[in-house]
């Protein structure tokens, strides 16, 4: 997996992607829209990690067959009470790992308004 210029990703066909989302210093309120294609695979539900970081992992197989796409949105919220604001320190960190390539990590501030919604595009190339 290759992150583009354009913010896509190349992945080669049948390659498995592994999605791990960290919620720190907030309750874990990630939420992981279906695939295109594929199906999620979870591989470790939510569950902490540390006193301040709540974590799930998926991962899915891209298409064996190029050129196709595979697509997903993730949707993140923060805990915050009326007239309190978001937890100091907290965010989300995303970290996106395929079997071919370096792993690509980002963390997700809480720059409202929210929720937060991110679209990851997987573009499968020979």
């Amino acid at each position: 997996m290759n992150l583009q210029a354009n913010g896509n990703f190349h992945v080669t066909p049948g390659e498995v992607v592994t999605v791990a989302v960290t919620a720190v210093n907030t309750m874990y309120l990630a939420i992981f829209s279906d695939l295109l294609i594929s199906d999620w695979q979870i591989v470790e539900p939510p569950h902490p990690v540390t006193p301040r970081e709540v974590r799930e992992v998926r991962r899915f197989t891209a298409a064996l067959t190029a050129p196709s796409r595979e697509a997903f949105a993730l949707l993140f919220d923060f805990v915050r009470n009326p007239g309190s604001p978001v937890p100091a320190g907290a965010q989300y960190v995303v970290q996106l790992q395929g079997t071919v390539g370096p792993p690509v990590g980002f963390p997700v501030p809480p720059i409202g308004p929210f929720p937060i919604d991110q679209q990851f595009v997987f573009e499968v190339r020979q």
